[in-house]
């Protein structure tokens, strides 16, 4: 805060005459009278100026303004010197912080405050709120409490002897789900975490079931905002003595009574080279989650384990990870573990050619569904790349490939010895660009300007050496079934333990139209691309034409998106998948999605989600899940939300189900959460 300087005196105003009493020795100002101090100004019914004291008094109601920062209070005392401020009984408001209390001084820099009740966000009487008998609140940095008690309304739920947080947000997570599902009962789900300090917020996962007992759990996060060193940690658990029916899991394995599920998950970045990413998700067994958190099970319904550690060199990462299995119903290939250098792409000599090459150890093991013997095995895996760019022309770019790889397996298949595999790769990437721009204006589409660009491509890829030992490898890293381009180079294919021999051409048309961008230079309406695989080695059952790929996304502004992605048989000329996405909106009004979702022979699906806001209380959401295939409407919500007092947001569901094999054919609930600020 400035200091005063010696000639910088408080100015008063008032609509009556300005008077000085000659027995208080003060300059009296009444009728809307106003102090102005450099940037801060007092508004009150009267104002006494004692000149020799440097100081100001109100009478009756005042007022402090200082920026976005606002004091009411009565008997306000103003220190002209030190510019600081004092009252009894107050209300405060910095947004989001609003408080009130019985006793107040400081300044702006420093407020101390008795008997308060602070408020993030509007203040309401079912609002959030902590009490607390003292507490120093440091204007947008923190505030430090004493004796704090979290409250909603006048409703005490949780106390802490010292209390400090950020004034930017009150760091509290408090949601609850109320409703009834025949196979579970009435129930209530209430999850919270309280902060400790800036960092660290604990908190209880609990539920309470007519059919099925109390489940319940710890939560905690810990967070680090540093300069050089981002952290967030979060875990959240439950446990109950499930006394329901409990059928069956994904094995038609009778479900145990004892029943869990743990969650961790933890982020890391330290400095610019050193990352952490982990994830932990142990169930007790596979359904456990769809029971008692079915939100978070429709995201997340194959849980994933692992930690991985990455180390950023000049030109080179070297990453450790870990892939485990705490669950006994999935089977996952685990990593245990993989040890990885990769060296980037760099030149030769100033040749113009350009190298990488990568180094792993992994230990691979698989057991986890007890269907079929253990499969383990340790390999070492060296891969080199060379590569050439070529310039033909502007509009003519060549790029010829050269790649080895050698794996070497110390146990196999059978017999146990060790094996070693070399293979290569040849390639060579076409690519040819072409464009034509027109300047055509749309203000309402924010459109300024037109570019087409258009690049046929052909890449062409020869892998032979990868049929070779597999009668002698344990096929762990195999192929899994991808709804995505399947990758022909080398260096992205995973599956290396059960490969083939390979060769390939794919065509390829990829379009780009875009506009020009203030902030981004350029930004993307619409891209259509084109592929056709054309297979010289397909193996036995394969088409020699094998699929053509279609990919189409518009997106010429904030609130439209159309995005269509197919699979087409060639030869057979059927669509083997097609994924269409559909979205149109009105800012935060209303919005309408579509969905579909079509393999043949095994998925067909189609949702429909429709969310529409009538206004600042009260908004409607539905959603419809189609099942062509069963000819059922296979999942129907519909929910209306209401807001009450900018602090909770409330929402009544009422839920259908067709043919689901665990939820109910109805079900009610009420969600009640707590908004953040």
């Amino acid at each position: 805060m400035a200091a005063q300087a010696p000639d910088q005196s408080p100015q008063l105003s008032s609509d009556e005459a300005i008077v000085f009493d000659s027995a208080s020795k003060s300059t009296i100002a009444r009728g809307n009278a106003t102090l102005t101090h450099q940037e801060l100004t007092v508004v009150a019914d009267e104002i006494r100026y004692f000149a020799d004291q440097n100081k100001a008094m109100t009478e009756g109601n005042a007022q402090v303004h200082y920026g976005d920062f606002r004091l009411v209070g009565r008997g306000l005392v103003y220190e002209v010197k030190s510019r600081e401020t004092s009252s009894e009984a107050f209300r405060l408001g910095s947004p989001p912080l609003f408080a009130e209390g019985s006793g107040f001084s400081g300044t702006t820099d420093k407020i101390t405050v008795e008997g308060v009740t602070l408020y993030f966000g509007e203040p309401s009487p079912v609002g959030l709120n902590i009490k607390a008998a003292k507490a120093t609140v440091y204007p947008e940095d923190h505030i430090e409490a004493e004796k704090v008690t979290f409250r909603i309304g006048n409703f005490p739920i949780f106390k802490l002897p010292r209390y400090r947080q950020s004034v930017e947000s009150l760091a509290v997570l408090l949601s609850a789900k109320f409703g009834y599902r025949s196979n579970l009962g009435a129930y209530s789900r209430i999850d919270s975490l309280f902060p400790f300090n800036e960092n660290w917020r604990a908190g209880a996962l609990l539920d309470a079931y007519t059919k099925r007992g109390l489940l319940a759990g710890p939560a905690l996060e810990w967070r680090m905002n540093e300069a050089d060193n981002q952290a967030l940690f979060q875990l959240e658990s439950g446990f109950i003595n499930d006394t329901g029916e409990r059928g069956r899991d994904l094995l038609s394995q009778p479900i145990d009574k004892d029943r869990y599920f743990i969650t961790i998950r933890h982020r890391q970045e330290t400095g610019e080279r050193f990352s952490v990413n982990a994830s932990v998700n142990a169930w007790s067994d596979s359904e456990v989650l769809r029971d008692f958190r079915p939100d978070r099970f429709r995201d997340d319904q194959k849980p994933d384990n692992f930690v991985e550690t990455v180390y950023r060199g000049e030109n080179f990462i070297l990453t450790g990870f870990v892939r485990f299995s705490p669950n006994n119903f999935q089977n996952i290939q685990e990593r245990l573990p993989e040890i990885r250098f990769d060296w980037m792409p760099s030149q030769i000599l100033q040749s113009g050619a350009y190298h990488s090459l990568s180094a792993s150890y992994v230990r691979l093991e698989e057991d986890s569904f007890k269907l079929q013997p253990e499969h383990e095995s340790d390999r070492f895996d060296f891969f080199y790349t060379l590569y050439q760019p070529i310039e033909v022309r502007k509009w003519l770019h060549l790029l010829p490939v050269a790649s080895a790889r050698l794996t070497h397996y110390t146990d196999t298949l059978g017999s146990g010895e060790s094996y070693t595999r070399v293979m290569g790769e040849f390639g060579l990437d076409v690519e040819m660009k072409a464009h034509a721009t027109w300047e055509y204006q749309n203000k309402s589409l924010g459109i300024d300007g037109l570019r087409h660009l258009i690049k046929p491509v052909a890449r062409w890829r020869y892998l032979p050496g990868g049929s070779s030992g597999q009668r002698e490898i344990i096929p762990i890293d195999r192929e899994v079934f991808s709804a995505s381009l399947p990758p022909i180079s080398l260096s992205n294919i995973r599956n290396i333990d059960d490969l083939s021999d390979l060769h390939v051409l794919r065509l390829g048309v990829e379009n780009l139209l875009q506009t020009r961008d203030d902030e981004y230079g350029s930004r993307n309406l619409a891209e259509l691309n084109f592929y056709q695989d054309i297979l010289f080695s397909a193996d036995k059952g394969e088409d020699e034409w094998s699929h053509f790929f279609a990919q189409l996304n518009i997106h010429p502004v904030k609130w439209f998106h159309f995005g269509v992605y197919s699979k087409m048989n060639t030869e057979q000329l059927t669509l083997a998948e097609t994924r269409t996405r559909f979205r149109l909106s009105d800012g935060d009004v209303w919005q309408l999605t579509f969905e579909t979702d079509n393999l043949q022979r095994q998925v067909e699906q189609y949702d429909v989600d429709i969310f529409y806001k009538f206004n600042e209380r009260w908004a409607f959401r539905s959603r419809w899940r189609i099942d062509s295939r069963r000819n059922d409407l296979a999942e129907q919500i519909y929910a209306v939300r209401q807001r009450i007092a900018n602090t909770w947001d409330i929402e009544y569901q009422l839920v259908f189900h067709d043919g689901s094999t665990r939820e109910d054919d109805f079900g009610f609930n009420i969600r009640i959460n707590l908004l953040s600020f």
